[in-house]
C-alpha cells in the first residue's frame, strides 16, 4: 500500500488562455498527475513523453495532430505512473503544440511513504472534448511575425517535422546542413504565401549526429520585408 501526500503546487498558464490546473491523485498503487481544463484546438491528439531520473519526473504533453480545426475544446489530460519507490518526487509539466514553442505548464511535488514492489508502468490519457469553447476561421489567420519552431520529434529516427510561419508572401528556402556546414537536403525553395507550414524531413540515408536546419526568407521588393534567416538544431539517432 502506498501513502501519498502532496507537498507543493505551482501553476503557470499556457499559450491558449485555458484555466488548466495540475493536481495529484492516488488510485491504488498508481500516481495520477492530472492537468485538467486544458483549452486548445479541437483536433489536438496528445501523447505523453515521461522521463524519470531519480526523484525528478518530467512530463511533456505532445500534440501530434496533423490537422488544424476551426474551433477550440477543453480537455482533461492525465499521466499515470505505477511502481515508484518511496520518496519525494518533483514533477515538471510542459506542453508542445505544432505551432508554438514548448510551454511550461507547472510544477508540483508529492511524497510516497510506502510502496509495493510493482514493475514500473507509464500511460497517458486524454479525455474527449468536454465542450467547444470558441469558433474561429483559420483561413483568415495571418501570422504577425516570422517563426521557425523546434522540429518534432527531436531526437528523431528517421523522420521529423519542421514548422515555420510567414506574415507575408515570400521566397522561402529551407535547407538542412550537417555539423561541418555541408548541405545535405533542400526541403523548400519556392514562393510561399503568408501562413503556417509543415515540412517533413527524412534522414534515413544520413548517419546519426547533429544537424542544422536553416530558413531563409527573402523578397524581390526590399520595401516589403527584409531578409530573415532562422536556424534550428536537431539530432538524428539510429
Amino acid at each position: 500500500m502506498k501513502t501519498l501526500s502532496v507537498i507543493f503546487l505551482l501553476f503557470a498558464g499556457s499559450v491558449f488562455a485555458g484555466q488548466d490546473s495540475l493536481f495529484v491523485e492516488m488510485k491504488g498503487d498508481t500516481v495520477k498527475i492530472w492537468n485538467t481544463d486544458v483549452t486548445t484546438n479541437c483536433c489536438t491528439d496528445f501523447q505523453f513523453d515521461v522521463t524519470i531520473i531519480k526523484d525528478s519526473i518530467t512530463i511533456v504533453e505532445l500534440d501530434t495532430a496533423k490537422d488544424w480545426c476551426t474551433c477550440t475544446c477543453t480537455f482533461d489530460l492525465c499521466t499515470s505512473i505505477t511502481g515508484l519507490s518511496p520518496g519525494t518526487y518533483y514533477v515538471s509539466v510542459f506542453r508542445y503544440l505544432p505551432y508554438a514553442d514548448s510551454q511550461f505548464v507547472g510544477i508540483l511535488s508529492f511524497t510516497i511513504n510506502n510502496s509495493n514492489s510493482l514493475p514500473n508502468s507509464i500511460s497517458g490519457y486524454q479525455s474527449k472534448c468536454k465542450y467547444p469553447s470558441a469558433i474561429f476561421v483559420d483561413e483568415l489567420y495571418v501570422p504577425q511575425n516570422f517563426n521557425l519552431w523546434q522540429n518534432y520529434p527531436n531526437p528523431f529516427n528517421p523522420s521529423t517535422v519542421i514548422s515555420y510561419q510567414l506574415p507575408v508572401g515570400s521566397w522561402v528556402t529551407l535547407k538542412v546542413y550537417n555539423i561541418l556546414g555541408e548541405e545535405v537536403a533542400t526541403l523548400v525553395n519556392e514562393k510561399r504565401e503568408a501562413g503556417r507550414y509543415e515540412v517533413e524531413f527524412n534522414g534515413s540515408k544520413l548517419a546519426s549526429g547533429v544537424y542544422f536546419y536553416r530558413l531563409v526568407v527573402s523578397s524581390s521588393n526590399p520595401l516589403k520585408i527584409s531578409n530573415q534567416i532562422l536556424t534550428g538544431k536537431m539530432s538524428l539517432i539510429r
